[in-house]
């Protein structure tokens, strides 16, 4: 193959705030994504030459935001399909089990119902009727301009990807189904133009993942077994591609695969492991490993390709020298692939080591069993020990190193990953994967893994138990003693309801708090935080109506104009209409009069003002709208900020101005856009927020709380966004703040706020250790130990030891 050219990175799409489940080439040369952050994007390419740069971008354009769970399908809406849409649009399915029909401008045409599980594939029929797969065990055909059904496909097992055949035919594929705790008869199958079953391929090992035409040859499947297989349209197998074992020596997860554009006769398939491979013909061409796992890929008319990855990146590759990235934003990837096969290889950290009993003091701890395992630190290393009984001493076994089964779930690394199938109604099984962290507490990740799948809360103490006994099987658990998960069930730990953690605009109750939303590891659960808290409930016409209760009390120059009136209307409108959200845009001169409304009101009557921004961040369009304007020189996006922030400062004793002022910079981290901005006037937020740390503001638990949240999202933020060294110095800020915070926790500060304020201490001074340092020059570990001392919740309780843990 000595012949074959190489592709190279094009361009990266930053912008879903999940993992990349679907990407889709669209009729009219754009490209669509969909994502576990329940969106599809529409993107469309640009020259980078003609904006000064080099290669080729894409611009973001619509977000289609009105779906209930994750997208994880797309299909391309050919034109003169539906009425309403004459240049074509999209399709998309989502986990809750609806098809959904979009214009090119990603406008909602139509909504199709009647699958009984989440939708995960599509294809046309020769005759142009849409085939979707779902988890139901069904495929169906539609006659989408009518809006139904016209036949169903039943009889799979679990989950079914499709295909349309240029003869008309149709082929199936399904996951298969769970007998005697295996999964079996995962197969292919070839359907009549009228639905009848003709044929069965049963060829492959595991479950089949994906369907798609190889024109001139037949149709390429991949499945669980580690291949990709070419067939004829016949049925007849032609080659057997297979992609190289994982870490562990088990087959990769071929997840897709497509045929690229042109007559070569080549192919790609992506994999679980982060492995993107080019065919040509059964021959391997070229690998491109990628940072995390794969979920998608897609070919696109001009020869490239894009694939959709775990780390929420969209990303084209091609040929065409003058589409290639440029050499910066090449080298940048290239490091993100080394950066991600060495967090799945490092033992543990500095900060988890540190943590450990000293092995010059392992007589202060004495084993409980014969055999236990303990770890313990010297010299910088974590050292394994077993305990025997007879001689009452711990003997050396070796050096904790990385465990072999570390990988990433949903874009998060973990010591440890395992495979867990789980059964449904009718027999049918999903294959997923959960994380799991050295030291963590199994308890909290089996509830974030239930929480996370939507799964029967009675699987909580089986799957606990499923990861006692693996981890148990291989390394040593750091940290962990025996009677811990115990001691979690004791707790009454649930996490049930609240998905993020900690999004309740009202305190959540106990249950719902520790764990959710944590990536676990050194912080037994609590801490680092790795969700972003918001406070979305308001009703949009009492607070429209308390402005301009207000307003008509106002003179003349400070009162709203007309024209101003209209603009508050048409923004209340907007914000109402949340299922509107992928559609619907907000004016610049509706921030504008936001920022005049807050700045030039008296501080004892902008309260509504501010409450109105709370609710507008949540708009994905307010977001970008902010970032435009700060981008712009305008001063719009730090003009808000700064004119929110004055407010706090003058209304310090004020509870309504400083709880609204509080919740609106929190919610500032809903979206990637918003988020840059508020993190680049860190210091002016933290600023204004002091006088609420340091107990001279209103002593009140609801502000308490609000108060812990924001600082618990710069926490947050601490771990995912780019160091700059202004962040750096907020950040240091931020550790002072907490002394005072914590140091002053009264009986308003209650459990809630103080959770969230341990958890965020926690978070933060785990990023790295600058931060923490200038906590242990606080005396923070003092601050932590009287600040919970007299609390009886389990869940505070938990969460100090673990932070005075690291602290100390």
């Amino acid at each position: 193959m000595s012949d074959f050219q190489p592709f190279a990175l094009s361009a990266e799409m930053l912008g879903h705030e999940g993992p990349v489940r679907a990407v889709q080439a669209l009729l009219d040369g754009r490209l669509a994504s969909a994502s576990q952050d329940h969106t599809a994007r529409l993107w469309t390419p640009k020259d980078g030459k003609s904006e000064g740069g080099g290669g080729v971008y894409y611009d973001i354009g619509e977000t289609l935001a009105d779906h209930n769970h994750w997208v994880v399908s797309l299909a391309a809406l050919p034109p003169g399909i539906v009425p309403e849409c004459p240049q074509g649009g999209l399709v998309t399915g989502c986990l809750d089990k609806l098809v959904r029909v979009y214009d090119h401008q990603g406008k909602q045409q139509r909504m199709l119902q009647g699958h009984e599980g989440g939708v995960i594939s599509f294809s046309w029929t020769a005759a142009g009727q849409l085939i979707s797969g779902s988890w139901d065990g069904t495929a169906k055909v539609w006659d989408v301009a009518g809006g139904v059904c016209v036949f169903t496909l039943g009889g799979h097992e679990n989950g079914v990807c499709v295909l349309g055949l240029p003869d008309g035919k149709v082929a199936t594929g399904s996951t298969g189904r769970q007998d005697s705790g295996q999964v079996v008869d995962f197969q292919i199958r070839i359907w009549s133009e009228t639905g009848q079953q003709i044929k069965t391929l049963r060829d492959h090992s595991g479950p089949v993942r994906s369907l798609d035409l190889a024109p001139g040859m037949g149709f390429l499947s991949t499945s669980n077994d580690g291949s990709a297989r070419l067939w004829s349209l016949d049925g007849t197998p032609l080659a057997t591609m297979p992609h190289p074992a994982t870490r562990e020596g088990q087959p990769a997860f071929v997840l897709q695969g497509c045929v690229l554009t042109g007559d070569g006769g080549e192919s790609v398939s992506v994999d679980e492991s982060g492995g993107c491979i080019v065919w040509r013909g059964s021959e391997r061409g070229q690998s491109i490993p990628h940072p995390s796992g794969l979920w998608c890929v897609c070919a696109l008319p001009n020869g490239d390709f894009a694939t959709g990855c775990q780390d929420h990146v969209v990303r084209v590759w091609t040929r065409a020298p003058e589409r290639a990235a440029p050499a910066e934003v090449a080298q940048a990837f290239d490091q993100s692939v080394i950066d991600g096969q060495t967090k799945t290889k490092q033992g543990p950290s500095a900060v988890e080591i540190a943590a450990l009993p000293k092995w010059e003091e392992q007589h202060a701890t004495r084993g409980k069993s014969e055999g236990q395992v303990q770890v313990f630190q010297r010299a910088g290393k974590a050292i394994a020990a077993q305990w025997s009984a007879a001689s009452s001493t711990w003997i050396e076994v070796g050096e904790v190193m990385g465990a072999s089964e570390a990988g990433q779930v949903d874009g998060e690394t973990f010591d440890r990953v395992y495979p867990i199938e789980v059964e449904g109604v009718g027999g049918a099984v999903r294959k997923l994967q959960i994380g799991y962290n050295n030291g963590q507490n199994p308890f909290v990740a089996a509830q974030n893994f239930i929480d996370k799948n939507e799964l029967p809360q009675s699987y909580l103490n089986e799957i606990a138990d499923h990861l006692t006994k693996r981890a148990g099987e291989s390394a040593p658990t750091i940290g962990m003693d025996a009677g811990a998960a115990g001691a979690a069930a004791a707790a009454g730990f649930s996490g049930v309801g609240d998905p993020t953690g900690f999004a309740n605009a009202a305190p959540p109750p106990p249950g719902l708090r520790g764990g959710a939303g944590a990536a676990s590891g050194v912080g037994g659960g609590h801490f680092p935080v790795t969700t972003y808290a918001t406070f979305e409930t308001g009703v949009l016409s009492k607070v429209e109506g308390k402005i301009r209760e207000l307003n008509a009390g106002l003179p003349e120059g400070v009162k709203m104009s007309e024209s101003e009136s209209a603009s508050l209307g048409s923004l209340s409108a907007t914000l109402a209409a949340s299922s509107r959200y992928h559609i619907s845009k907000i004016a610049p001169q509706e921030l504008a009069l936001l920022a005049r409304l807050v700045s030039g009101w008296p501080v004892d009557k902008c309260f509504p003002c501010i409450d109105l921004c709370r609710l507008a961040a949540l708009h994905p369009h307010f977001a970008e709208v902010l970032a435009l304007a700060e981008t712009g020189g305008s001063g719009g996006g730090g003009g808000l900020i700064k004119a929110v922030a004055d407010k706090l400062g003058e209304g310090k004793g004020l509870m309504p101005v400083v709880l609204c002022g509080l919740r609106f910079f929190s919610n500032l981290f809903r979206h990637r856009s918003s988020k840059k901005v508020v993190l680049g006037h860190a210091s002016t937020i933290l600023d204004a927020a002091s006088d609420q740390a340091d107990g001279g503001g209103v002593d009140n638990k609801t502000v308490k709380l609000a108060l812990a949240t924001l600082f618990l999202n710069l926490a947050v933020a601490s771990h995912q966004e780019a160091l700059t060294a202004g962040l750096g110095d907020a950040y240091q800020q931020l550790v002072a703040l907490y002394s005072e915070v914590l140091g002053g926790a009264t009986a308003a500060f209650g459990d809630d706020a103080l959770y969230r304020s341990l958890a965020g201490l926690g978070t933060l001074v785990t990023a790295g250790p600058v931060v923490l340092q200038v906590a242990k020059d606080l005396d923070m570990a003092d601050t932590v130990k009287a600040a919970q001392e007299g609390r009886t919740d389990p869940i505070v309780v938990q969460c100090a030891k673990a932070l005075l843990a690291v602290l100390r």
